[in-house]
């Protein structure tokens, strides 16, 4: 949940299409298939909006296809759900963090991605297929991926802390800051997940055991307990969110910051002299933040399926590399190349990230964690409280 995108995954301050805003977008042409023509959604920033359209509009322009692409910088996919229901519903949306994927699969609302329309040898690993495939079936197209990491501000520190408990001490005993969006688990995951934690356990078979959550877990409960502990030595608290820790990094308050590569821009615009490293570890362990996948998938209810995947087939590679190269994405395929040493960075965090899972659940844990970080902040709740009832109230979310 990337720039969350939540991802939550984007954490984007955007304008949220109203569903009869996003009906109201009818396609043209001969439903006989005259004029052939394409719906494509774009949910994500302006700049990989027209980085997208333009490629779609080339693609038709040298096929003799019609294509409307229409931007939604939203980060409540459920909402599209009815859309896609629809019989002027998109025929291809854009930008979706894989965590959503199993909400749409359930919901029936998802194309299966026919075998050779991507070359999946050229994507990096086969956990990236894994994350946009559903009970070994491949639904989504990968067309970016993203992490969290370390921005550390260069005029203050030389070089990162090894670890955490220094990075920490460094950041109190020389008044150099520390913050993070603190409450939000997509952000705090590495910390709670690090060494043997986890949301859910996997069985045998490598499926999500949705009745085993590890939130009270003792490894979890290490987790909470720094979150905690980093309120207790005065770097920030329950109030601190996205907004504030980027300002407190970007005005040179706060010399560290855990946020993802969709700040990079900002950073560079602002002129901050800031390097990007792997989380160091904590208690000994390493820290393992999600890894997320940007995806493009193909409603199940299109007339147009065929088309939709022919788009895919023939842009696949540009759409990957321009979600890199103005989304800030990070490569899904072997061939691309970052010219960024800061994107790179971020490349080498996902070494450690942990890929999010992508089962219908997975949408029910972010308010517990959340709302038991927050009392436990408060004071009103033990660590160990906050991790036993984040996983009472996560149990009972997805009853």
């Amino acid at each position: 949940m990337g720039k969350r995108t939540k991802l939550l995954a984007t954490l984007v301050a955007g304008v949220l299409l109203s569903t009869t805003a996003l009906v109201g977008c009818e396609k043209s042409g001969d439903s006989d298939g005259d004029s052939k023509e394409l719906l494509i959604y774009v949910n994500s920033v302006k700049s990989e909006y027209d980085a997208f359209n333009k490629i779609a509009q080339d693609w038709a322009k040298e096929k003799g296809y019609k294509v409307k692409v229409q931007f939604n910088e939203s980060t409540k996919f459920q909402d599209l759900m009815p859309v896609m229901k629809s019989k002027n519903g998109p025929d291809i949306i854009l930008g979706v963090p894989h965590d959503n994927l199993g909400n749409f699969v359930k919901a029936n609302l998802v194309a299966e991605v026919p075998e050779g329309t991507i070359d999946t040898s050229e994507v990096t690993t086969d956990e990236i297929i894994n994350a946009v495939s559903v009970e070994g079936k491949q639904y989504g197209i990968p067309t970016g991926s993203e992490t969290v990491a370390l921005f550390y501000n260069k005029d203050k520190v030389s070089e990162v802390p090894a670890t955490m408990e220094d990075l920490v001490k460094k950041a109190k005993d020389d008044k150099l800051g520390f913050q993070y969006d603190l409450t939000n688990f997509f952000y705090s995951a590495g910390f709670i997940l690090s060494g043997d934690g986890y949301i859910f356990q996997k069985d045998a078979d490598g499926k999500y055991d949705t009745s085993d959550i590890g939130f009270d877990s003792e490894s979890d409960i290490e987790g909470f307990k720094f979150i905690k502990s980093l309120k207790d030595d005065g770097l920030m608290d329950e109030a601190t969110n996205y907004d504030s820790a980027k300002k407190a990094f970007l005005n040179g308050d706060s010399a560290f910051y855990i946020s993802g590569p969709w700040d990079v821009s900002a950073f560079e615009e602002a002129n901050v002299n800031f390097g990007v490293a792997p989380i160091p570890t904590l208690n000994g362990k390493t820290v393992s933040p999600f890894l997320g996948v940007q995806m493009g998938f193909v409603n199940k209810n299109s007339s147009n399926q065929d088309l939709a995947f022919e788009f895919f087939k023939d842009n696949y590679d540009e759409l990957c590399n321009k979600s890199c190269e103005v989304g800030n994405r990070l490569p899904v395929l072997k061939s691309i190349e970052l010219e960024k040493d800061a994107l790179n960075q971020f490349t080498k965090a996902t070494e450690n990230a942990k890929m999010t899972p992508n089962i219908p659940e997975i949408s029910s844990v972010w308010d517990p964690v959340k709302n038991n970080v927050t009392l436990m902040l408060q004071g009103q709740q033990s660590a160990e409280d906050a991790g036993k009832n984040a996983e009472k109230d996560l149990a009972n979310a997805i009853k």
